[in-house]
């Protein structure tokens, strides 16, 4: 799905707006993207994945995997990225690139 409007089944009053999900059959990605990355678009970002199952119940069950994406994300929105357990997407050399997975894949704890 990509910019699709979602209302909570539960409650229908509350909705939001997911730039991208991405459902396969063990995980489901939800992607952002910004052409300005900050630090409020990573607590933005982890407020949606906090409650991404209450608008996508469906889902339950599969592994959730946020990623906010941008052509170049500064240092400290990665860190804060980071600590949310929410995968930071640039642009590298020829690709992009998950410049924190080697943090975030190192620790499966959560």
């Amino acid at each position: 799905m990509i910019r699709c409007t979602r209302r909570q089944p539960a409650r229908p009053e509350l909705e939001s707006e997911f730039d991208t999900v991405i459902v396969g059959p063990d995980a489901v990605i939800l992607g952002e993207a910004k052409s300005t990355p900050t630090l409020s678009a990573a607590e933005e970002l982890a407020g949606k994945a906090a409650s991404f199952f209450d608008f996508f119940p469906e889902y339950q069950g599969r592994r959730l995997l946020p990623v906010l994406g941008s052509w170049a994300i500064p240092d400290a929105v990665v860190a804060r990225l980071t600590q949310h357990r929410i995968y930071a997407m640039q642009m590298g050399e020829d690709t992009m690139e998950l410049v924190n997975a080697p943090a975030l894949e190192g620790d499966r704890s959560s």
